[in-house]
């Protein structure tokens, strides 16, 4: 759609009269190389004195000449106004030049332009309170040409006014080409709506200066966000809500949207089933490798005079065992029932959840990470720093001692201890 506009006879008059020398006289180069180029592409012979009228097969009349005329008009409208307030404002002193320059401001002028009319040859353009323009539109279509297949041009089949909300069509629908891309299995033509009606599980986003406008699109909710439908104007407006959690026997519950999208439900907390063949899998392997680890550690033991395991630090050596094989136990937690009232794994659908049961699990998971890590950063910077002073003097670093080092340990052990109950 284009705003509907007729070519200026005033303006087709003067420019048709133009040829290269009057062209430059008037100081317009734009014209002047733009006949030139006409000139390359007419069958006719040019010279200095042809003129853009004489050139008919590639000049023609622009009709958009006319808007540009309207907007000059609407605009010294409002630049008038601002002056006039800009003199009210002053006290009738000067503002001119200078002064009056400095007192635009861009969002007063563009306000200046609504409730504004602009006219030029019975075209006019309303702008209404929105900054909208109201006005008569013409409806354009991309078609082949007849007489080229291969030249596509745009024709207009109808108009619009959207003052008076009359559709005039000059071409028949059958007639119109459409997009195949924009078509369905069950309409030849498009649908013409402004706003779809959302889905569940999507929110209204309005589209325009206000919240009362018509227009909006359709925006999906997070993950843990349902639809939420309010009337406002007689109209149903959908807006995401967050979830919320409550409470229930001094414990929280948590909950999340249903499939629907039109509401929340109770997120129930689940145990794996030991029937399960991947658990089974899982549960196998972790008491294989804790049976192993159990074998090595026994192996370890009997052989702690060896120098290599002396060399290694025993003390925290014991300590990283006892992470690992704690992380092969605390595995086990999560095959257990985590819920109170639960005879079974598989039977927790109306018990309630157990919280310092969840507090075990992933106090034991993270706890066996750390006994583990905290060991190895302790070694290693116990090295580093025997190698870092051996290379400027023969004295003994400080807090090197086996029970420094555990000290050093149980301090990051407690740390996370502290962090996770507080978490």
């Amino acid at each position: 759609m284009k705003i509907a506009s007729s070519n200026d006879p005033t303006f087709d008059k003067h420019f048709a009269s133009l040829n290269a020398a009057k062209a430059k006289d008037l100081g317009n180069e734009f014209a002047s190389e733009f006949l030139e180029t006409a000139c390359q592409q007419s069958s006719r012979k040019c010279d200095e004195r042809t003129t853009f009228g004489e050139l008919s097969d590639v000049y023609h009349p622009e009709s958009t000449v006319s808007l540009v005329k309207m907007s000059v008009l609407l605009l010294e409208s409002a630049l008038a106004d601002l002056f006039l307030r800009c003199r009210r404002d002053k006290l009738g002193k000067n503002c001119n030049g200078k002064e009056f320059r400095e007192y635009i401001n861009s969002d007063d002028l563009q306000k200046l332009l609504w409730n504004k009319q602009g006219c030029v040859d019975n075209n006019c353009v309303d702008i209404d309170q929105y900054g909208e323009g109201q006005t008569k539109y013409s409806i354009m279509n991309f078609q082949r040409n007849p007489h080229n297949k291969h030249n596509y041009t745009l024709q207009e089949i109808g108009s619009y006014n959207t003052k008076k909300g009359i559709l005039e069509m000059t071409t028949p629908p059958q007639n119109i080409t459409w997009n195949p891309k924009i078509l369905n299995f069950e309409n030849d033509v498009p649908l013409s709506i402004c706003s779809s009606t959302c889905k569940m599980g999507q929110r209204q986003k309005q589209m325009g200066y206000d919240n009362s406008r018509c227009c909006w699109i359709c925006e999906d909710c997070s993950k843990h966000e349902y639809t939420n439908i309010t009337m406002i104007d007689g109209l149903p407006n959908y807006q995401c809500q967050q979830c919320e959690k409550y409470t229930e026997s001094k414990l929280y519950i948590y909950t999340s949207p249903v499939q629907s999208g039109d509401g929340c439900e109770k997120i129930v907390p689940q145990s794996m089933d030991v029937t399960d063949p991947f658990t089974i899998v899982i549960l196998t392997l972790d008491v294989v490798c804790l049976l192993l680890t159990s074998a090595l550690l026994v192996i370890y033991v009997k052989n702690k005079t060896h120098r290599l395991i002396k060399a290694t630090s025993l003390e925290l050596s014991y300590i990283i065992w006892f992470g690992v094989i704690f992380s092969y136990v605390s595995l086990l937690f999560y095959f257990l029932p985590l819920q109170t009232g639960c005879k079974s794994p598989g039977d927790c659908n109306n018990a309630s959840p157990n919280t310092y049961w969840c507090y075990l699990q992933f106090l034991t998971f993270s706890l066996s990470f750390t006994t583990i890590n905290a060991p190895m950063l302790t070694r290693v910077n116990r090295i580093y720093r025997i190698f870092k002073t051996g290379k400027k003097s023969a004295a003994k670093p400080k807090f090197i001692e086996t029970k420094y080092q555990l000290i050093i340990v149980g301090v990051l052990v407690a740390v996370q201890v502290s962090t996770t109950l507080l978490y």
